[in-house]
């Protein structure tokens, strides 16, 4: 991909955290409210929320926070949280870029902590930090988060593996970030995943701030679980088509481990059942496949069209 240029850094800022939103003003103010707590000077950081094309202002949230933080709001139509985190790095004027979604409360100490961790690190190294289920109660949101704990703490990031870093909770310096060419904003899902595989084929490092914490209130139904893991198989499908086409390597990954481990985590004592969660667990896995093959069929027969004219 090619790079994208940001805006004019500000030398004051150390921090731009960025916050993709739609139509979801009630989690937007308890997002913003945590980044009111930061014990972090408020002149280092800005914040900007990028309002995807909702019917619903986010301006007139942002207006209640404007006398206590930093920050702003700019408007795109609607086109998914990875045009609206670019479009938010475009407008960012600090060192490095820090991304949230609107639906999570950020720990108190969360810029202090990546902050520590750049000073710290290696140079073009993408940090990935920890998350939290704040919805506990809601099992749906339990085995989602489930799943991606057994990504963070069994896998390790090497070119071809399965670790990456989601974009709920993840910072980078602005200048590799741009360098790299931000998101891409052909993929819907997995843009998180797409972007840490391609960080790492470019020689870039990801490191786990696991001190820096954000709490995911992720309140999923049924309905909602189904949706959301059948367009991240489709998303898998994007994501290993473009790495073939970008020469990434052999794709390392143990299934029979990886399942192993994301099973035997469901016996963990939870509010749930192990049995809600080990079923919630195999509808995971059929919509994942569901969602891979549907796009993979998508494909072939975009590919059957163009060689037919």
């Amino acid at each position: 991909m090619q790079s994208i240029t940001g805006a004019k850094q500000a030398e004051s800022l150390t921090f731009s955290v960025i916050i993709p939103t739609f139509n979801r003003p009630e989690y937007l103010r308890r997002s913003l409210e945590s980044l009111v707590k930061q014990r972090f000077s408020r002149d280092r950081f800005e914040v900007i929320v990028v309002d995807d094309g909702g019917t619903i202002p986010a301006q007139t949230v942002v207006a209640e926070y404007e006398q206590r933080i930093s920050v702003t709001v700019c408007r795109q139509k609607r086109a998914g949280a990875a045009a609206a985190r670019n479009t938010g790095a475009l407008k960012a004027r600090a060192k490095y870029l820090a991304f949230m979604d609107d639906d999570c409360r950020a720990d108190p100490e969360w810029l202090h902590e990546l902050e520590t961790a750049f000073a710290t690190g290696t140079c073009r190294s993408l940090h990935g930090g920890c998350i939290v289920n704040g919805a506990p109660e809601n099992v749906f949101a339990e085995v989602g988060e489930l799943i991606l704990a057994v990504i963070r703490d069994y896998y390790r990031p090497e070119p071809g593996g399965m670790y990456f870093f989601r974009a709920t909770n993840l910072a980078a310096a602005a200048a590799d970030f741009c360098g790299a060419g931000g998101f891409d904003v052909d993929f819907r899902t997995a843009e998180d995943r797409e972007l840490c595989d391609r960080w790492l084929h470019r020689g870039g490092f990801l490191v786990y701030v696991p001190n820096a914490r954000v709490a995911h209130f992720n309140r999923l139904s049924f309905r909602g679980f189904c949706r959301q893991h059948f367009l991240y198989g489709k998303g898998a499908f994007r994501f290993h088509k473009v790495r073939r086409a970008r020469n990434s390597g052999e794709f390392h990954f143990k299934f029979l481990v990886f399942y192993l481990h994301v099973f035997r985590a469901a016996f963990t004592p939870t509010r749930s059942s192990v049995s809600d969660k080990l079923l919630l667990l195999l509808v995971w896995q059929a919509m994942n496949v569901a969602g891979f093959l549907a796009e993979m069929l998508a494909h072939f027969r975009s590919r059957k069209e163009r060689k037919g004219r």
